[in-house]
C-alpha cells in the first residue's frame, strides 16, 4: 500500500442488531475499499502552491508533491564541468552571439537576422595615398572587398579618414559623384568588386577604416 494516500471510509448508523461478526466483516469491507482507492488514485491530494508531482521510486504510483528545484548556473565560463546538456546548449549559442572583429580579418557574423538570412561584418583599414587620375591628383585609396558584390546583399556600409595629425573625418556614402575631387566620399564598384575612397585633400597620408554589414544571397 501507498503511504503517500490516507482515503478514508466511514460507515455510520449502522443497525443495532449488528453482530460483532457483522462488524469484523465491515471493517475488512473497509480495509478493501482502501486498498482500491489507494491503488485507483492517479494523483495524490495534499500539496501547496508551487509544488510538482514527482516519482519517489520506480514502484507504480509512487509519486508526491515535492517543491521544484532550478539548478542556477553563477557563469557560463569555459571552465565549466557540471553544467547539463541543455545549458551548455545555451552557452554555446550565447558564445556564437560574440564575434570577434579583426581589421583586414575574415567577416564574422553579427547575430543578427536581416530579412531572415545572417548578416556578417567585415571591417578594413588602408592607408590614404597620392592618386593621379586623368591628369588629376588626388587622396583616397583602393581596397579589394574579398567577396563578391554580386553574391551578397549590402545591409549599410561606413567609414571615416583619419589624417596625419589625428583628425578624423566622415565618409560620405549618399552623394558620390564620380570625379569629385573635393569631398570625401566612399563607393563600392561592382565592376571591380572593390571599395573606392575619395579625400577632398591630396595631403591627408592618414588611413581609412571602412566597416561592410552584408547578408549572403544564397
Amino acid at each position: 500500500m501507498n503511504n503517500n494516500y490516507d482515503p478514508y471510509v466511514e460507515f455510520t448508523d449502522l443497525p443495532d442488531t449488528t453482530t460483532p461478526i457483522d462488524a469484523t466483516n465491515l471493517n475488512d469491507l473497509q480495509s478493501l475499499m482502501r486498498q482500491d482507492i489507494a491503488d485507483n488514485q492517479s494523483i495524490p491530494y495534499g500539496g501547496t502552491t508551487g509544488q510538482v508531482l514527482k516519482k519517489t521510486s520506480d514502484t507504480d504510483y509512487a509519486v508526491a508533491w515535492e517543491n521544484e528545484t532550478v539548478q542556477v548556473v553563477d557563469s557560463l565560463d569555459g571552465n565549466s564541468t557540471t553544467m547539463a546538456p541543455s545549458q551548455n546548449v545555451v552557452k554555446t549559442e550565447i558564445s556564437n552571439l560574440k564575434y570577434n572583429l579583426v581589421t583586414n580579418g575574415d567577416a564574422v557574423k553579427t547575430g543578427r537576422l536581416v530579412d531572415g538570412k545572417e548578416e556578417y561584418v567585415k571591417r578594413y583599414k588602408a592607408n590614404i595615398e597620392s592618386i593621379s587620375s586623368s591628369g588629376n591628383t588626388r587622396a583616397g585609396a583602393t581596397i579589394n572587398l574579398g567577396f563578391t558584390l554580386s553574391s551578397t546583399t549590402i545591409v549599410s556600409f561606413e567609414g571615416y579618414i583619419v589624417s596625419n595629425t589625428d583628425n578624423i573625418f566622415s565618409l560620405d556614402t549618399n552623394n558620390f559623384n564620380g570625379g569629385d575631387y573635393g569631398k570625401n566620399y566612399i563607393y563600392l564598384s561592382s565592376t571591380r568588386n572593390t571599395i573606392v575612397i575619395n579625400c577632398n585633400s591630396s595631403n591627408y597620408n592618414g588611413y581609412a577604416v571602412v566597416n561592410i554589414y552584408f547578408t549572403y544571397k544564397t
